[in-house]
């Protein structure tokens, strides 16, 4: 199962990536993953929407406020010194919204799923290694040099419950 959302998760973000923020995505390779965001100097950005259907979770991207900046830019067609921070929180919560709606409809047409309100904030560095290390799936890309994370963790229970029918 975590190999299938894995997948789907990075054609979602590809598409996503190139036809509303005209940005090309490459996923990174497993021994680039750690130092992709810590070699990061700018300020980053935590969006998160939870998820509920056949199983539940949260999905989560980090990313740097310039990124986010440049994709708020290219979303509503402003110049990059007009977008404030507050359009670069917005562009980011609706990426989760685009994202996480997109990832689980595409994997199953049939079911259902409720997605919560989507919340970004600005994050430290220490708050992103706590998130590192919760059971997750973890794909970092490269957005044209900048980095993003995206995490999906899925509570366990819904898998055994899932599992059992």
């Amino acid at each position: 199962m975590f190999e299938e959302i894995q997948n789907a998760a990075v054609s979602v973000m590809t598409h996503i990536f190139e036809t509303m923020f005209f940005t090309f995505l490459e996923p990174e390779e497993e021994n680039e993953k750690i130092p992709l965001l810590s070699r990061n100097s700018m300020p980053l950005l935590k969006g998160e929407i939870g998820f509920r259907g056949d199983y539940s979770g949260c999905l989560k991207f980090y990313l740097p406020l310039g990124l986010a900046k440049t994709m708020a830019s290219n979303f509503m067609g402003l110049r990059s010194e007009e977008v404030s921070d507050f359009q670069a929180i917005d562009t980011v919560n609706e990426l989760c919204n685009m994202v996480c709606g997109n990832l689980f409809s595409q994997m199953d047409k049939r079911s259902v799923w409720d997605l919560a309100l989507p919340r970004t904030h600005l994050i430290s560095n220490e708050e992103l290694e706590r998130d590192r290390k919760e059971p997750r799936i973890m794909i970092d890309f490269d957005a044209e040099g900048q980095p993003i994370r995206l995490i999906i963790q899925i509570d366990p229970e819904g898998i055994q419950r899932t599992k059992r029918e």
